[in-house]
């Protein structure tokens, strides 16, 4: 089965980063197929975005963080590179099956 991890368009080197690095080196390493799928920024968040960026906010920021929307395709097991990501299930509820990785849990 193919797998599509859901990335973030990261700015810098965070350990997020790192992670979604690393993932894609031993997946190829094992020989198993992936691809990679970035947020996607429906026009209402792009106009959005455009409104309030004067004001000092950053929606397309918030929306690669917290997707909203993803190109995903059927058929492959979707692997969510955030906890954040499965905010992508309010907007896209069945998307299935899908791996969420949970980073920093702090008792």
């Amino acid at each position: 089965m193919k797998v599509e991890l859901l990335v973030s368009r990261y700015k810098r080197e965070i350990g997020l980063a790192r992670y979604a690095g690393s993932l894609q080196k031993y997946l190829s390493k094992a020989g198993v197929d992936y691809s990679l799928v970035e947020p996607a920024f429906p026009w209402p968040v792009r106009a959005a975005a455009t409104l309030v960026r004067p004001l000092g906010y950053d929606i397309k920021e918030f929306a690669n963080t917290f997707p909203l929307s993803a190109p995903f395709s059927r058929g492959t097991l979707k692997h969510f590179t955030t906890q954040m990501m499965a905010m992508l299930f309010s907007f896209q509820p069945d998307l299935q099956p899908v791996i969420v990785t949970v980073h920093d849990i702090v008792p």
